[in-house]
């Protein structure tokens, strides 16, 4: 099994947005990029990737201003960190990887795999970038989801203005995932939520199941926003019986 500190190379690759750092483990099976949340890093994924095989290639990426990812002076948005992501596979040239994004890393995941095909299955973990979610952090209406209780969380995980900065910005101008954009997802897609998620509730995690057409939601139960480490066998376990059923 991948072990996060010994099975890992840590690399660089130069992209137009920003010198990109993710983390490697290099492998002869099916390809998975992994894409952390608001204010995470590489590392959020290190009890997961323990229970996957130990063929699987394995790419941690630190999104734009994230972890050992440059932040782009001027701040950032959810559209360069697709673009970061498109240009990325095409220089390592991936092939069509399979692609799992946690919450923002979800939305960047979503919004990638609605412009472009070359993957081969998405997995969306509590993922965030829902219309309809975006506009109820906006407005402030439901205190569940509201923007000054994501902007405290992330800030106690440490992260710096322009994190937090781009994040608010986009609540008002990034492109958010309605019935129509989803429903141009096409490829096999493996919906995982929490059960118990206060921050995105699971009502949001069946919008998406009911949008995208070859999707399948499984829940955890008991999990909270981040099964992927309070859960992690049972998103293991998921995560294994979707790609054995895709390709």
């Amino acid at each position: 099994m991948p072990d996060y500190n010994d099975s890992f190379s840590d690399e660089y690759l130069q992209t137009k947005y920003a010198e990109v750092h993710y983390r490697l483990h290099a492998g002869t099976g099916k390809k998975i990029i992994f894409l952390h949340g608001l204010s995470g890093s590489t590392r959020v994924w290190a009890r997961l990737v323990a229970d996957l095989e130990d063929d699987i290639e394995i790419y941690l990426f630190d999104l734009i201003g994230h972890g050992k990812t440059s932040a782009i002076e001027g701040g950032y948005n959810i559209d360069m960190q697709v673009l970061m992501l498109e240009e990325a596979i095409r220089k390592l040239d991936m092939g069509a990887p399979f692609v799992f994004g946690h919450s923002y890393g979800g939305w960047v995941a979503a919004l990638y795999a609605v412009r472009n095909n070359w993957y081969s299955g998405l997995i969306l973990e509590d993922s965030a970038g829902l219309d309809e979610y975006m506009t109820e952090i906006a407005s402030g209406r439901d205190p569940a989801v509201n923007k000054e209780e994501l902007v405290r969380a992330s800030r106690i995980l440490g992260s710096d203005k322009a994190v937090v900065d781009s994040f608010l910005e986009s609540l008002t101008s990034a492109e958010t995932l309605d019935s129509r954009s989803l429903a141009m997802i096409k490829k096999p897609t493996a919906i995982i939520w929490g059960s118990e998620d206060r921050r995105i509730p699971l009502e949001y995690g069946r919008l998406f199941s009911e949008r995208i057409p070859e999707s399948r939601l499984y829940v955890i139960n008991g999990a909270g926003h981040s099964p992927h480490y309070t859960n992690h066998k049972e998103v293991a376990e998921v995560l294994a019986e979707f790609l054995s059923g895709v390709g």
